[in-house]
């Protein structure tokens, strides 16, 4: 009877979407009508990881037409994957001709809500992109995106914040690089630069410097916390961690697959937070979007484009 049965909710924190989903709740359901008594499912760890929902494959194609200045004049993005991948797209750059494609593909893994969802998809392929048109521009990738972003006032603080605090333009060591970028998600837009450094192409990120407008910092320490966790997690998504499947097996059963950074692997991580007085904003997903695309990237092949696109 509805009247014996009881639901008690869990939080979310530390779930990264997996509590979302009710797919034990029905194991249990099944389960003890089956037997006609009340039973408690406790899943393994290996079973746990096996069974998860994971964050949905994606692909993305831009294309641009510069003007005179190397600005772009027309834009296309194009995206495909299942419906989680084609949501948090923020172009906030001033161009005239500006399109956007989405074409949904169903996936065959289950897929659910990684921390920051569509955006850590979309932020990696836009700002991509934004970084290969100023290469191609022959300008700054900072004075690239403020000359874009001349409707977009937050966008532009927070980057000139991240930059002036990271030191943008001042020289670097052999083997260094810096990239920069920025996105808004849930509300909130965050500015991220990166320094970087390559040796026995080995990748290793010395320096993050994150400046966010979250609107009215309601818990500044919150805030910060958040920003330093979404920068250890991204950072461990690009340069580490994988799933694989194989005879129809997805894997990994065991933690050591998934490594994240460890202290010694960390970064220096810096967070600044713009005085602000729009409405509170999101930060529990909103760094994660901006640092894949300062990390580096891999351009899609024609073939492969065209075989998702």
């Amino acid at each position: 009877a509805r009247s014996k049965v009881r639901v008690r909710p869990r939080f979310l924190g530390g779930g990264f979407g997996r509590r979302l989903e009710t797919d034990f709740v029905a194991q249990a359901v099944e389960l003890a009508k089956a037997l006609g008594t009340p039973v408690q499912v406790v899943w393994t760890r290996a079973d746990d990881l096996q069974h998860d929902f994971y964050r949905p494959a994606h692909a993305a194609r831009l294309s641009a037409r510069l003007d005179g200045e190397g600005l772009p004049a027309d834009w296309l993005l194009r995206i495909a994957g299942p419906e989680l991948a084609l949501d948090g797209v923020d172009v906030p750059y001033a161009v005239p001709g500006l399109r956007e494609r989405h074409v949904e593909v169903a996936s065959p893994l289950p897929t659910g809500p990684w921390r920051s969802v569509g955006a850590s998809n979309n932020a990696f392929a836009i700002e991509s992109f934004v970084d290969e048109l100023a290469h191609r521009a022959g300008r700054d990738p900072l004075e690239y995106r403020l000359a874009l972003l001349g409707k977009a006032p937050r966008h532009a603080a927070a980057l000139r914040l991240a930059a002036e605090r990271a030191g943008w333009g001042a020289p670097l060591g052999a083997g260094r690089g810096r990239g920069i970028a920025v996105y808004r998600c849930f509300g909130s837009v965050v500015a991220l630069v990166i320094e970087a450094s390559v040796a026995a192409r080995t990748i290793r990120v010395v320096r993050a410097v994150c400046a966010v407008d979250c609107g009215i910092a309601v818990l500044p320490d919150a805030v910060h916390a958040q920003l330093e966790g979404s920068v250890a997690f991204g950072l461990s998504a690009a340069l580490k961690e994988e799933i694989r499947v194989a005879a129809g097996r997805r894997g990994p059963a065991r933690f050591p697959a998934l490594p994240i950074l460890e202290f010694y692997e960390m970064p220096l991580v810096e967070t600044h937070i713009r005085d602000s007085t729009a409405q509170p904003g999101g930060v529990g997903a909103a760094a994660r979007g901006d640092w894949r695309g300062v990390v580096g990237h891999r351009s899609l092949g024609r073939r492969e484009a065209e075989r998702m696109l």
